[in-house]
């Protein structure tokens, strides 16, 4: 399997999270961002690098994914509220 194909499933592993979750939108949008940074904080503990190089680089590919193009393939379920 491609990475590029590992990141599309386990980006749709976690919209279906959200979604079945009673956060809204933007909600699960925050719990993302946070499960970023303890991403970056377990691997400068693992020493893939210092906590600030770690989250810095979190912080460039969470902004690299906001430039990408993406299809929406899932249908929004009721229970995601607007803002």
């Amino acid at each position: 399997m491609s990475k590029k194909h590992e990141i599309g499933t386990v980006s749709s592993a976690l919209i279906r999270i959200a979604m079945a979750s009673d956060l809204t939108w933007d909600e699960s949008v925050a719990a993302m961002g946070l499960a970023c940074k303890a991403l970056a904080n377990a691997a400068a503990q693992e020493g893939d690098g210092t906590i600030e190089k770690c989250l810095a680089l979190a912080r460039k590919r969470f902004d690299e994914a906001f430039s990408q193009n993406v299809q929406i393939d899932v249908v929004a379920q009721p229970n995601i509220t607007k803002h």
